[in-house]
C-alpha cells in the first residue's frame, strides 16, 4: 500500500466517499501538533501540553468515536420489494 492509497483510506467513509469529519479532525490534530511542535523548537524547550490543547485535541476525535458508535448502533435501512409487483 502506497503512501497516497493509505491517506485515501484514512479519511473515506465506508461507501468510499471522502467523510468531512475525518478531515476536520486530521486538520485540528495537525495544527495542534504543528503549533506545539514549532514552539518547542523555536524556544528550545519541551513543554507540556496545555489543556487547552489537549481539549481542542480530543474532543475532536472524541467526538468522531461517539459519532461512530452511534452509526453503528443504527441498523441499515432495507428496502424489500413489495409484493404483486
Amino acid at each position: 500500500m502506497n503512501l497516497t492509497t493509505f491517506l485515501k483510506s484514512i479519511i473515506s467513509e465506508d461507501n468510499g466517499n471522502p467523510s468531512t469529519m475525518r478531515i476536520v479532525v486530521i486538520g485540528i490534530v495537525a495544527t495542534v501538533l504543528f503549533n506545539w511542535t514549532y514552539y518547542n523548537m523555536t524556544h528550545g524547550v519541551v513543554t507540556n501540553f496545555d489543556p487547552n490543547d489537549l481539549v481542542a485535541l480530543l474532543g475532536p476525535l472524541l467526538l468522531k468515536g461517539w459519532q461512530k458508535g452511534k452509526e453503528a448502533k443504527t441498523p441499515p435501512e432495507t428496502t424489500e420489494p413489495e409484493e404483486g409487483k
